[in-house]
């Protein structure tokens, strides 16, 4: 179904990591992605927190079931894809860029 609140929740967790911009000297330096992963985690916890957090009050559900039903399984999934897929995406977007002579 459609649930506003985790469309919010998405769009918080896409949001934030782009806040990281600034900090990111190079897309192929290891301190840009740590910074990236961290951001990532931040956004991560924003964003599905944010979304099991209104499903408590918009759905009636207790802590505990919002916490290891919704966004545990929500959180996890995410922190671990992006924590691999985001510096594998950076590295590569680096050495496009490289190539084409930007």
């Amino acid at each position: 179904g459609f649930w506003i609140w985790w469309d919010i929740g998405n769009g918080l967790m896409g949001m934030i990591p782009g806040f990281a911009l600034p900090l990111i000297t190079s897309f192929r330096a290891t301190r840009s992605l740590v910074i990236a992963d961290i951001f990532v985690v931040i956004g991560v916890v924003v964003g599905m927190g944010f979304a099991s957090l209104t499903e408590i009050v918009f759905s009636g559900l207790d802590f505990a079931t919002a916490f290891t039903g919704y966004f545990l399984p929500a959180a996890l999934t995410d922190i671990v894809n992006g924590i691999i897929l985001v510096p594998i995406l950076m590295v590569a977007y680096d050495a496009i860029v490289s190539r084409s002579g930007r």
